[in-house]
């Protein structure tokens, strides 16, 4: 059965492709049922296995620990933008590079958490971004169905601070994404959440791993987390 999956998958990933989103997940919720997930690693890991299945097994691991777990916890996930403009809207022959980037990660964060005892809040930063990145993920953030789960914030508005961790910022021109992480870290704080995921602002890394990174946190109390674009295992669509 394993191989049957792993010889469905595609050879190909288009991170501006809304079909090859779904067809992902779709894969993954198959993996699921597998029983022994131990081999599906092992699997996964020859030379010739297509990127859509690695990414699959690598969703499934992460589903199947956040439908298992039976610990509460608030999460939030912060990304930075700066000249984002085109991955914030879906791709058009306007748009060739629009990847839906905040509608896809608000989908993928559904995705991973829906029967969990998970809940999550996105954090999307403006760094000081001249074409209007902020405007724009406000904009189709007040057109989604999970528009609460999101807050957009400027980090022009926040400077300059006369305390904190933002203190040595002037104006936003001074920030190099640091600032941006920083805000969206304080405010996710604010808010009372247990942990705070930061990731890019493109869809490179798929969202539904979460649950990859909360298990240590979760089940070892470890206080910090760090994802390996370099492991073996690890799956980053360029």
């Amino acid at each position: 059965m394993i191989r049957e999956l792993i010889s469905s998958a595609r050879q190909d990933f288009d991170l501006t492709n809304p079909s090859h989103q779904r067809s992902v997940l779709e894969l993954a919720e198959n993996f699921m049922t597998v029983q022994d997930l131990d081999e599906l690693r092992e699997q996964l890991r020859a030379g010739d296995v297509a990127l859509e299945a690695r990414m699959a097994g690598l969703l499934a691991q992460s589903k199947t620990w956040m439908n298992q777990n039976q610990q509460a916890r608030k999460i939030a996930v912060v990304f930075a933008m700066w000249g984002e403009q085109n991955r914030l809207l879906p791709k058009s022959s306007e748009n060739p590079h629009g990847e839906n980037s905040l509608v896809t990660k608000l989908e993928q964060l559904q995705w991973a958490t829906s029967d969990s005892t998970i809940d999550w809040h996105l954090y999307a930063v403006d760094d000081g971004c001249p074409h209007g990145s902020g405007e724009i993920a406000t904009r189709v953030a007040a057109k989604h169905e999970l528009s609460e789960k999101v807050t957009v914030l400027s980090l022009s508005d926040a400077l300059p601070a006369s305390e904190g961790p933002l203190k040595g910022l002037a104006s936003a021109d001074e920030s190099r994404k640091g600032g941006a992480i920083i805000l969206g870290a304080m405010h996710a704080i604010e808010d009372g959440v247990d942990a705070v995921i930061y990731t890019d602002a493109d869809n490179s890394v798929h969202l539904g791993q979460i649950g990859l990174l909360l298990e240590p946190a979760v089940d070892m109390g470890a206080p910090v987390v760090l994802g390996n674009r370099k492991h073996q295992d690890s799956v980053l669509v360029k």
